[in-house]
C-alpha cells in the first residue's frame, strides 16, 4: 500500500472515529457524518424486526454495469444487513429503471413503491435530468413531491445524489443536481448518500481506479463500487448506534 493511500486511510480514521467500524471495509470506508434519523428503520432494527425496502432510481439502482443482479447495490446491501451486526433481515425491491427523471421515477411511485408498503425508501434522483437537460426547478419540485408522497405512505426515506464524474466534475448543472439532493435533504430532514463526494475521495486516494470504479462506458458504477456504495448504504441503514440498541 503506498504512503499516499496510508495517509488518506488514516485521515478518514480520524475523521470518522469509532463509527468507521462498521460495516464499510477499508477500501470504502468515508468519513463518519451525523445523518437524520431514520425513525421507522430504528424501530424496527431495534426489535429485531425485518425490514422491506425500496430502491427507486435510474440506472445505478437498476445495476447498469454490475456483472449480474446479485451484483447491483440493492442486492449487496441486502448480503451486507443479512450479515451485519445486529443481522437485519431485509426484503428489498429493485425498481431502479435506466434513464429514468425524477418525473418518471414519481410517475410510478403507487405502483413500484408504495404498493409494496416499504419501511423504507432509497431515492437515487437527478443524474439523468442533468443528461435530458430538464429544469433544475422541475425536478427539484417533482422530487419535493415525491418525498411528501412517501413520508405520508409512513417510510423513512435516503436520498442518493448523482455519481462522481470526472468529465461533469466542472458542469454547473451536473453540480446543481448534486447540490439539489442535498438541499432537499436538508430541507427535509432525510439522510444523503453523498455519493459524488465519496467516489471522488475513493479515486483522490487511491483506493479505486478510474477502471476500478466504473464500468466500460466511463458512467456506471462495477461490481467494486457498487459493493462500497451498498457498505455506505449499510451504515446509514443500520449505524453503530442502532446496533448498540440491539444488542449487537
Amino acid at each position: 500500500m503506498s504512503l499516499r493511500r496510508l495517509i488518506a486511510l488514516a485521515a478518514v480514521a480520524l475523521v470518522a472515529g469509532p463509527a468507521a467500524a462498521s460495516a464499510a471495509s477499508e477500501r470504502c470506508a468515508v468519513a463518519a457524518t451525523a445523518h437524520p434519523p431514520l425513525p421507522r428503520v430504528a424501530r424496527l432494527v431495534t426489535e429485531g424486526q425485518p425490514l422491506r425496502i425500496v430502491a427507486i432510481g435510474s440506472s445505478s439502482t437498476e445495476g447498469t454495469g454490475a456483472t449480474s443482479p446479485d451484483r447491483t447495490y440493492p442486492a449487496q446491501l441486502r448480503a451486507i444487513l443479512a450479515t451485519g451486526r445486529p443481522a437485519v433481515a431485509a426484503e428489498i425491491v429493485n425498481s431502479g429503471i435506466g434513464g429514468e427523471t425524477v418525473g418518471m421515477n414519481m410517475a410510478r411511485l403507487d405502483r413500484d413503491v408504495l404498493a409494496h408498503r416499504p419501511d423504507l425508501v432509497i431515492s437515487q434522483i437527478t443524474t439523468n435530468d442533468v443528461f435530458r437537460n430538464v429544469p433544475q426547478a422541475t425536478y427539484a419540485a417533482e422530487a419535493r413531491e415525491g418525498i411528501r408522497r412517501l413520508r405520508a405512505g409512513g417510510a423513512d426515506v435516503i436520498l442518493m445524489e448523482p455519481q462522481y464524474l470526472a468529465a461533469k466534475a466542472g458542469d454547473g448543472a451536473f453540480l446543481a443536481a448534486v447540490a439539489t439532493v442535498r438541499e432537499l435533504g436538508a430541507e427535509f430532514g432525510l439522510p444523503v448518500v453523498a455519493r459524488f463526494d465519496f467516489m471522488k475521495q475513493w479515486l483522490d486516494d487511491g483506493r479505486f481506479t478510474p477502471t476500478d470504479l466504473l464500468s466500460a462506458d466511463g458512467l456506471h458504477m462495477t461490481d467494486a463500487s457498487y459493493r462500497c456504495l451498498a457498505e455506505v448504504v449499510a451504515d446509514i441503514v443500520a449505524p453503530p448506534a442502532v446496533a448498540t440498541a440491539s444488542g449487537g
